[in-house]
């Protein structure tokens, strides 16, 4: 089990440490990954188009001012996705569960009655010329009557499988560490 998850977080960007009493999971960013390098071109292509358009521009124009503000808007937004992939993590530690998701954190105190659920959705992209169709997985930790997700990590549909398989392994490996901190 332990061979096949390493090979499933390696290829789906996950950082993975543990040891008896401790977990720590992080997504990597990878430069290699098409999704990651969209959100590289997606601020690099409109503060080039603002650039230019502010360099070359003589006099203030209304339209140009609502377009430097989309570009704006849309360089802010991916610097924003990129900061999220960065910090998202969890850490599990003694009596409490730690995570950071979508620039949410949240601490949870270990107890007995903690329950991890899997969640998948598959999503259609359709464009005028293509389709694309891709798997999102999210883990939630649910105490008592609230649900918090800590963990989403998402591929293509083709991959599904394997994602669900990663998920399945990652809540097993947390149950084991949550038993073995509650056995003492």
């Amino acid at each position: 089990m332990d061979d096949r998850f390493k090979m499933l977080a390696k290829k789906y960007d996950l950082k993975f440490i543990e040891d008896n009493e401790k977990i720590e999971i992080k997504p990597k960013f990878n430069l290699l990954k098409k999704a990651d390098i969209g959100l590289i071109l997606m601020i690099v292509i409109p503060l080039t188009f603002i650039y230019l358009i502010l360099d070359r521009m003589n006099e203030i124009d209304f339209l140009m001012l609502i377009f430097v503000g989309l570009l704006s808007m849309l360089s802010i937004v991916s610097i924003l996705t990129i900061f999220k992939s960065f910090n998202d993590k969890l850490i599990i530690s003694k009596n409490k569960i730690e995570f950071i998701n979508s620039l949410k954190k949240r601490s949870i105190k270990l107890t007995p009655n903690l329950r991890f659920k899997l969640e998948t959705e598959n999503i259609k992209i359709k464009l005028k010329y293509t389709t694309s169709y891709h798997t999102i997985i999210d883990i939630y930790v649910i105490n008592n009557n609230a649900k918090y997700r800590f963990l989403d990590f998402s591929s293509d549909l083709k991959n599904s499988i394997e994602l669900i398989e990663l998920g399945n392994l990652i809540i097993r490996k947390i149950e084991k560490v949550c038993n073995t901190i509650y056995s003492k």
